[in-house]
């Protein structure tokens, strides 16, 4: 499967070319599919799991107003620093949520911060570790019980 990219030429810093890579670096919001940048579909994933988050949040708060002897237990939480005490990538923070059985750990854009309900971690406890998109998708895939192949991301792109 092939995909047109569009780059507004004035944002590309730097551009190589090997036999089979292409490293540019570039403003990446001037980065698009003629559809979406990649800016966008970025603050759209942003969006999307802080919805989930704060639903599954508002989902236990509100069993709790039904049933006052349920026991919430957190769903997820976030912080700056990764295990090791280090900084996120610049200008990001990670969120951890808890998905059907599943660790699903996600890098975030720092100024989305107070609209992610989850309690605050100094740092990532040392048991867990940022996961690959890769990853990310097979425990996503696991978690919603979806019938798909996670790694097969051709079949939920447009043709």
């Amino acid at each position: 499967m092939s995909q047109d990219l569009y780059i507004r030429t004035g944002s590309i810093e730097r551009f190589e070319l090997d036999e089979h890579h292409m490293h540019m670096k570039c403003d990446f919001r001037y980065v698009s599919d003629s559809y979406y940048s990649i800016a966008e579909l970025y603050a759209q994933s942003d969006l999307l799991f802080i919805a989930l988050a704060n639903q599954m949040v508002e989902a236990q708060l509100m069993q709790k107003k039904a049933d006052p002897s349920y026991r919430i237990s957190p769903v997820g939480f976030k912080a700056w620093k990764l295990n090791n005490g280090e900084p996120c990538v610049e200008g990001t923070f990670l969120a951890v949520l808890k998905l059907g059985g599943e660790t699903i750990t996600f890098a975030l854009n720092g100024k989305v911060w107070a609209n992610l309900d989850l309690p605050h971690y100094d740092r990532l406890p040392e048991i867990l570790e940022p996961i690959s998109a890769e990853e990310l998708l097979k425990r996503l895939t696991r978690a919603l019980k979806l019938n798909l192949d996670p790694i097969d991301v051709k079949m939920l792109t447009p043709a």
